[in-house]
């Protein structure tokens, strides 16, 4: 599939050299504040002006222009190397672009993933706590799917498996082990204490067989996020600097909020999120020069009314389209908040927003396909997971109708046909019917006029992804490995304890 820039006027060259422009000098005045002692004194040795009174750290543009020369670079060789490989080519995006990938995946592609401490029940029709057995049966799920190419923590496993809560700190290492016993295609996971890297890791190599394939292509690793405007958290930094040191890549989430955390205008918030990843970005490169670099951008604005944070606004949209497309002007990439919406039950609204926020994106240029998640990430859906498929393989199908080369029989056929002719029968039609009109699995294109003739959607999600699951053999890791992952978890236990 090759992405359409439809709307490639958005932006002017001038009004991506000046946003660019604009974050660079915010970097160097009044700076950002980095509360990773590491990085700090990385910085510093690179270049930077460093107060350690306030923790803020000034940077001169050279310095980001190097970084900027560096990720370029990095880049370009990236897709070189993987132009060949389906899962990783323009025009696609999983969760990491350093996530597994089948060669046998189709155009279409989603990871499945989001975190979410919430799930929707759909037979009681009420939100609840997730638990281990919810994360399994989403990975049970995602194996009968093809699209899904990688399987991280769709929710947290909040509940054990024994109904007890988890606690916080052991929650990422529950998750990354259920991952690898329940996934064929292990993705991301939580990362919330530099701590719980080595233990991630371990089991990244179990289910890799061994550090060199695990490198390559790394598991239950997670984003990181900024506190804008400018400022990037002790917690945040402390694992930045682990994954840095270990040359893991950095994938760095800005989250400007335009009106409470960020200006109420487009451009200002989008110059404050592209100067938050450019100086996260510096940080991690003067740690490890070799530390794959990834970003992305989920931007909200202020509901008038409520005073509620909303992802789905259109200038909310249209920030993080600012900041991705100064990025792929540039010649890099950075994702978009698709993912987060606001409705918080799988259905119409869901489907409008999250419609709305790909379908824009998508035109762009910028292709994401998420998949479940509601209520700005709190809440996962498995109903809202097939509705989400059945949207994005309709965007999909309408980004590659544009080809050329169907003009050449046409003058043909429709000169043999005549005036008034029939079509449904050529050969045509029949050798290009299945390609060319797109039916969707969920969405119903009932043409009653009786409302209760009108299949529910909800409801039909419902029953797919049932008879998927029931469909579907669950994946289960060999024995040997699974054992090397409990000891690994109870060794993450014990280090827990004596924290």
């Amino acid at each position: 599939m090759k992405p359409l820039n439809i709307f490639t006027t958005l932006m002017t060259e001038d009004e991506l050299h000046s946003l660019l422009r604009c974050a660079m000098e915010l970097l160097e005045n009044p700076g950002m504040r980095i509360e990773s002692e590491k990085l700090r004194e990385a910085l510093s040795l690179a270049g930077a002006c460093v107060d350690e009174s306030t923790q803020i750290v000034k940077y001169p543009a050279t310095l980001i222009e190097e970084t900027i020369s560096r990720a370029v670079a990095e880049e370009s060789a990236r897709r070189e190397q993987s132009s060949g490989d389906t899962a990783t080519a323009e025009g696609t995006i999983t969760f990491s672009w350093h996530t597994p990938f089948m060669k046998t995946a189709p155009d279409f592609q989603v990871s499945l993933g989001g975190g979410c401490p919430l799930f929707y029940d759909y037979k009681t029709d009420s939100v609840r706590y997730s638990t281990e057995d919810d994360l399994i049966r989403m990975l049970h799920l995602a194996e009968g799917i093809p699209q899904i190419i990688s399987a991280g923590n769709a929710v947290h496993c909040v509940i054990d498996k024994n109904g007890n809560n988890t606690l916080p700190q052991l929650m990422p290492i529950l998750g990354a082990a259920t991952i690898a016993k329940h996934s064929s295609k292990p993705g991301a996971s939580a990362l919330i204490s530099p701590w719980q890297l080595d233990y991630l890791v371990a089991m990244g190599e179990v289910v890799r067989d061994g550090y060199d394939r695990y490198k390559s292509h790394p598991v239950f690793i997670n984003i990181n996020d900024t506190i804008p405007p400018l400022r990037l958290s002790k917690p945040e930094g402390e694992v930045i600097e682990a994954l840095a040191a270990k040359g893991l890549p950095v994938y760095i989430l800005p989250m400007p909020l335009l009106g409470v955390t960020a200006p109420i205008t487009v451009f200002a918030s989008a110059a404050t999120g592209i100067a938050e990843i450019l100086g996260v970005w510096t940080g991690v490169k003067a740690i490890n020069l070799d530390c794959p670099l990834e970003c992305s951008v989920v931007s909200g604005a202020i509901e008038p009314r409520t005073g509620n944070p909303c992802f789905s606004a259109p200038e909310a949209i249209a920030v993080d389209l600012a900041v991705a497309q100064v990025f792929r002007s540039l010649g890099l990439r950075c994702g978009t908040g698709v993912g987060f919406i606001d409705a918080c039950v799988p259905g119409t609204a869901a489907a409008y927003e999250r419609t709305f926020k790909s379908t824009i994106a998508a035109m762009c240029g910028e292709s994401n396909y998420p998949a479940g998640i509601l209520a700005a990430g709190n809440i996962f859906s498995m109903e809202q997971l097939y509705i989400d498929l059945d949207i994005g393989a309709g965007q999909n199908h309408f980004m590659g109708l544009f080809d050329g080369n169907d003009l050449n029989n046409a003058v043909d056929l429709v000169r043999e046909r005549g005036i008034g002719g029939f079509f449904m029968d050529t050969d045509h039609t029949v050798s290009n019917f299945r390609e060319k009109v797109w039916v969707p699995q969920i969405f119903s294109r009932s043409k009653s006029k009786d409302p209760s003739e009108v299949p529910d959607m909800v409801g039909t999600a419902h029953e797919r992804a049932l008879q998927v699951i029931e469909q579907t053999t669950p994946y289960i890791l060999p024995e040997d490995k699974s054992r090397e992952i409990d000891r690994i978890v109870a060794s993450a236990k014990s280090r827990m304890e004596s924290l």
